[in-house]
């Protein structure tokens, strides 16, 4: 049994950039950090929910694999 999954990045970038501009148009909204703030702080970190989710993840991806080329065999 195949799983199909859709890739919605582009969907969820779309929503984003719409809701930045949003508001962006508010008069007297402010960033919660500034571009240079947000360069300092380098690139995100993964928290540890996310670390054991992509674990699992991984995990539930391996036994598919493994699910299909046993079902191939029968």
């Amino acid at each position: 049994m195949a799983v199909a999954i859709n890739d919605r990045t582009a969907e969820f970038r779309q929503i984003v950039s719409a809701a930045q501009r949003k508001q962006a148009a508010k008069p007297g909204s402010q960033r919660l950090l500034s571009d240079a703030q947000r360069s300092a702080a380098g690139p995100p970190r993964r928290s540890e929910f996310a670390r054991q989710a992509a674990e699992i993840g991984r995990g539930i991806s391996a036994t598919m694999g493994k699910l299909e080329k046993l079902a191939q065999r029968w």
